[in-house]
């Protein structure tokens, strides 16, 4: 298994546990080793659940 590919995996983990923060650090890891990486599909996934979670709205 390629580095990039643990840290894929991590953030793979990191994202089952609700730990998005890990996991988007973990992706990005594996992003900068091997920019055509699985994780870059992986993040921009997570970014459109954060997104999609805008706390703005329950906090007026």
């Amino acid at each position: 298994m390629t580095e990039d590919e643990k840290e894929y995996r991590l953030g793979n983990e990191f994202r089952k546990r609700g730990d998005w923060q890990n996991a988007m650090n973990h992706y990005l890891e594996a992003i900068s080793i091997n920019p055509d990486s699985p994780a870059k599909g992986a993040l921009e996934m997570l970014d459109r659940i954060l997104d999609f979670y805008n706390k703005d709205i329950y906090n007026p």
